[in-house]
């Protein structure tokens, strides 16, 4: 009687999950593997024992896009019902209570922690990016794919959260990114702007920098960060490689240079930055062994994104902070990242749709997470001392 009743609140809860992805993807499993550093090797862990490693393996189950499998952080389209049933008919180590009580407390954090996210809308509605640009999910990471950070994979990683990461090169041992939605900022509240270009470099090669001085910096990863590399749409040229159609990086900041310099003058106006649209410079970049990053796409840390068409991605990578953004944020460079990271997600439908109105706020995010989970922790253990009381009365 007592497991029909804990099934049937799992049910409940499962319902209320399918009705709302934004509480699904807080629905966190232990991970089955891991890429060693040292040993530059993807290695398994080993799994924990009681009733609590049991319901999260299970939980992992529900995040996998791969029946049978087991994934850390939820995948779209996965339905917690079906989890929650597959869950029931499933052989169990440990008392089924024990598990159906574990399961309670994840999914009503889960519940819980979805619907507070929701009422922290962002201060400045974020625009749509244009209608012709089409996203879909990948399989296979490529140069041209977007990765964007889970909803809450990098929570310990601020530097990640709502991150859209454009791959520059891909090989069988390695893959190259370019953090492509973060302006660096400055973090000297006495700045009146964000860094340039210029303030990366020597003093003694700004000059040779020309025009390119003024060109706002993005953060492109925190991989060498003293590198710095150039995406452009001004053609292919002799040091630039192709990422897509339009699309190009080069590490040859002179040859971009000249090629901003011979550009028609309305497309390059006296006393203005180079031209933003086609243009951005980025310091750093994000880096992984092949096998690191397919373990961590299995792990769904990583969304995998291509657009429909190639031509589509250059405006995409390329698009700056607004003009005048507003007060809470001088520099722009929230608003760049949350509306590309929302942008891209909506682009893809589905359950990313919804997902992309995921609070961009990591320290909220982190803030409400923590507070939830106290609070359930609390609930539970109360239920458990209940629990204890009636079979002490029972045995009476």
């Amino acid at each position: 009687m007592a497991s029909t009743t804990v099934y049937r609140q799992l049910l409940r809860l499962a319902r209320e999950l399918d009705r709302n992805p934004m509480s699904k993807a807080l629905i966190v499993a232990s991970p089955q593997e891991l890429f060693d550093r040292r040993m530059r090797a993807v290695v398994s862990l080993p799994q924990a024992d009681g009733a609590l490693a049991e319901c999260v393996s299970l939980l992992g189950g529900f995040n996998s896009a791969t029946p049978g499998q087991t994934s850390e952080f939820y995948a779209p389209s996965r339905s917690a019902v079906e989890a929650i049933r597959r869950c029931r008919r499933a052989p169990l180590a440990n008392d089924p209570i024990d598990v159906g009580l574990a399961a309670l407390r994840a999914l009503g954090v889960a519940v819980q922690g979805g619907e507070a996210l929701q009422q922290l809308q962002p201060e400045v509605p974020w625009p749509k990016l244009p209608e012709a640009v089409r996203l879909r999910p990948g399989t296979t990471p490529k140069v041209g794919s977007l990765l964007l950070t889970h909803p809450v994979s990098c929570l310990a990683q601020p530097s990640l959260h709502h991150a859209v990461i454009l791959l520059v090169s891909v090989s069988e041992e390695h893959v190259l990114g370019l953090t492509v939605n973060k302006p660096f900022v400055n973090l000297d509240p006495t700045a009146p702007v964000a860094p340039l270009l210029g303030a990366a470099v020597h003093e003694a090669y700004r000059e040779g920098l020309g025009v390119l001085r003024d060109a706002p910096l993005h953060l492109g990863g925190d991989v060498a960060p003293t590198s710095l590399l150039a995406l452009h749409s001004l053609g292919a040229l002799d040091d630039s490689r192709a990422v897509s159609e339009g699309l190009w990086v080069s590490a040859n900041l002179g040859e971009v240079r000249a090629a901003v310099e011979a550009l028609p003058e309305q497309e390059r106006p006296v006393g203005t930055p180079p031209p933003l649209g086609r243009l951005k410079c980025v310091v750093g970049h994000a880096g992984w062994a092949y096998e690191q990053l397919e373990a961590e796409l299995r792990r769904n840390v990583w969304f995998l994104l291509e657009p429909d068409d190639g031509a589509e991605l250059a405006p995409l990578a390329l698009m700056q902070p607004l003009a005048a953004p507003p007060p809470s944020d001088p520099f722009g460079s929230a608003w760049l990242r949350d509306a590309l990271w929302a942008g891209a997600m909506e682009r893809a439908g589905g359950e990313y749709l919804e997902l992309g109105s995921f609070p961009g706020d990591h320290a909220k995010v982190r803030e409400q997470m923590m507070q939830v989970e106290s609070l359930q922790r609390d609930l539970l253990q109360k239920r458990l001392d209940m629990l204890s009381k009636e079979k002490e009365r029972d045995g009476e």
